[in-house]
Formats: C-alpha cells, sequence, structure tokens
C-alpha cells in the first residue's frame, strides 16, 4: 500500500498541482517515469564512440569550435596576418556550410593560433592528397622578409627533417605590420629552400607548390623513403 501511496502523492504533485485554466509555460519540462523494463544503452557504447572521435581528432588540425582559444589571428587569401580577432566573430562571419575556420599549424601553448579560412571542398580534396599514415609531416612556417640568419635556422630543421625521410610543408606568408619583401627578395627565399631539397639525396618536391608569391604559398617537400 505504501507503494500505491507513494505514486499517489507524486501524482498530485506533478500533475494535479497544474492549474488547467492557466497557459502552461514555455519552460515547463515534463516529467516522465521510466518502467524497470526501459533498457538503456551501456555506457561502454558511449566511450567507445567518443574515444573514437578523439582519435579522428588528433589526426586533423584543430577547427571552429575545436580551436582552443578566444581569439586568433586570421591569415586570409592574400597572405595578409591581420589582428587578434574573436573566434565566435571569424565564425558568424561566414556561411558555415560551405566553409571552415581551421589552424595552420597545429596551436602552442600562450600563442596566438594563426587560422584561415577554407572552402569544404578544399578540405576535401586536402584529405585524398593526405600521406599515408606511416609518413611523418612537419611544418615550417616562413616570413617572405625573413632575416637571412632565421631563414637558415630554419632551412636546417628543413634539412634534418628530410633526411630523416619526412614530407616537410614549407607555408610562406608576409605580416600585416612590418617590411613587405620585394619580389626578387621572395624569388631569393624559394631558391634558397628548393636548393636545401637538392642538397639531400632522395628529397624531392612531391607536389605543386600551392599559392602566390608574396601572398599565401605552400611548398611541399619529402625525404627518401630508403632510409
Amino acid at each position: 500500500m505504501r507503494c500505491q501511496s507513494t505514486a499517489q502523492s507524486l501524482r498530485k504533485v506533478f500533475v494535479n498541482s497544474i492549474d488547467p485554466s492557466q497557459p502552461m509555460s514555455s519552460s515547463f519540462v515534463p516529467v516522465i517515469f521510466l518502467r524497470p523494463s526501459v533498457r538503456l544503452l551501456p555506457s561502454i557504447s558511449i566511450q567507445s564512440r567518443t574515444y573514437a572521435q578523439a582519435a579522428s581528432l588528433k589526426r586533423r588540425l584543430p577547427r571552429d569550435e575545436e580551436i582552443p582559444a578566444g581569439e586568433v589571428r586570421l591569415v586570409d587569401e592574400n597572405g595578409a596576418f591581420h589582428p587578434p580577432a574573436p573566434v565566435r566573430q571569424l565564425l558568424a562571419s561566414f556561411d558555415r556550410r560551405l566553409y571552415h575556420l581551421v589552424a595552420v599549424s597545429p596551436p602552442r601553448v600562450g600563442e596566438t593560433p594563426v587560422c584561415k579560412i577554407i572552402s569544404r571542398k578544399e578540405l576535401r580534396e586536402r584529405e585524398r592528397a593526405k600521406p599515408a599514415k606511416k609518413d611523418v609531416v612537419k611544418q615550417l612556417e616562413l616570413n617572405w622578409a625573413i632575416d637571412p640568419n632565421d631563414l637558415g635556422h630554419r632551412l636546417n630543421k628543413m634539412q634534418e627533417f628530410l633526411e630523416k625521410g619526412w614530407r616537410v610543408e614549407v607555408i610562406l606568408a608576409s605580416k600585416r605590420r612590418g617590411r613587405q619583401a620585394s619580389t626578387e627578395e621572395a624569388a631569393a627565399v624559394m631558391e634558397r629552400i628548393r636548393g636545401i631539397a637538392k642538397d639531400v639525396e632522395g628529397a624531392k618536391e612531391w607536389r605543386t607548390t600551392d599559392g602566390k608569391v608574396l601572398g599565401q604559398m605552400t611548398m611541399f617537400f619529402e625525404g627518401s623513403k630508403e632510409k
């Protein structure tokens, strides 16, 4: 009888207390009591799906709400850097059915991520062109007007990566503020980059350069697989 009286009490609280003459508030949430026979999905299936999603995210650069920062620096289609702007503001500025806000390199702690607005079509093409999972890909970010000594340090790293048989993506862009490189300087930078690849036995430029000189440009190199 106690069970019956408890059920009756609950009915009085959640049902009979509602005045039918008053309009129902939009915030009202009906209470649903599940029967003991209702079977819930085991929590392990939810965890497995979560782990799979997390593993997938680790294999790509963060995009949209995945970007771990409140503000980012946008690099536009001309390769110019813009001042830091809120991620939410940038996401609201374009059609998200067609584009993504994507970090151009893995974000580092304490630094404002650099991002680019990329079409979904281009991202799909990049996915198809990705190397096999066993390949290691390193990215080097350079300014067209980079100091020759700094360029030398970066190219030493590039040579080191190529000698290990890794792939290297060299991303060149102009700073929004600061000295702008001339066409001749840009050509000299590209020549030095290609010269490093030529100096490494078996290294090559495996994909056509993407972008334009003095704008944003990416050069693609890979070392010899026979190591």
